[in-house]
């Protein structure tokens, strides 16, 4: 497998798939890495970890809900991710910090 190198402004999430992470870029493409996701986490360090097998770039987060203890994120192309009940905090004074 190829190294592929790409931009972290162009990255709109990673997703974790045991040893190997999916990239998806902005403009709808989607690469592949042989990297885990916490590799990816390490240098991505502006990027929030949502849940167990999601890491999102907060600048394409274009919206949140709340229920009761549970959230659910969503992407500027429209996609939905819930995040881990143990991360919520986290999650949303991250998402706070970066739209201030």
């Amino acid at each position: 497998m190829k190294k592929e190198n790409y931009n972290s402004r162009e990255v709109m999430f990673l997703s974790g798939d045991i040893n190997y992470t999916e990239i998806y870029l902005i403009n709808g493409e989607k690469m592949v890495s042989s990297s885990t996701l916490l590799r990816h986490e390490e240098k991505l360090d502006s990027f929030i970890r949502v849940s167990k097998k999601h890491l999102v770039n907060p600048e394409y987060v274009c919206g949140y809900e709340l229920q009761g203890k549970y959230m659910q994120i969503t992407l500027q192309n429209g996609d939905h991710m819930k995040v881990s009940r143990r991360r919520v905090k986290t999650v949303l004074s991250s998402i706070m910090a970066a739209t201030a």
